[in-house]
């Protein structure tokens, strides 16, 4: 084992009947599992935005390394974020003339 590599989890990829998956120890399991159990109750109607994004948060922070935690919660904070008219076309005139490339 390399030093300091003591709490990383181990993380590998499978072609398995032509799916590529990736494969991991038993925290990526557990945190698959969390996030599986999350997505179930959210899209069930039983959690809020901010209590699902909370979630997210903590298995993001609990296992920094498993990638769906943070795709996920990456996907879920635009939604919290973005105030109503901050997300609305802006127009063409406000967007700058496209560069060509000259001096």
């Amino acid at each position: 084992m390399v030093e300091g590599t003591e709490g990383l989890m181990g993380l590998g990829f499978q072609n398995i009947d032509g799916a590529g998956r990736f494969s991991g120890d038993s925290r990526l399991k557990d945190a698959e599992q969390r996030l599986d159990a999350l997505l179930e109750r959210y899209e069930a109607g039983k959690l809020s935005e901010t209590v699902n994004s909370a979630e997210l948060k903590a298995i993001v922070m609990d296992t920094p390394d498993y990638i769906d935690g943070h795709a996920h919660l990456g996907h879920a904070l635009p939604t919290r974020l973005v105030r109503p008219q901050q997300s609305q076309f802006c127009g063409r005139e406000t967007l700058p003339a496209p560069s060509t490339g000259q001096r």
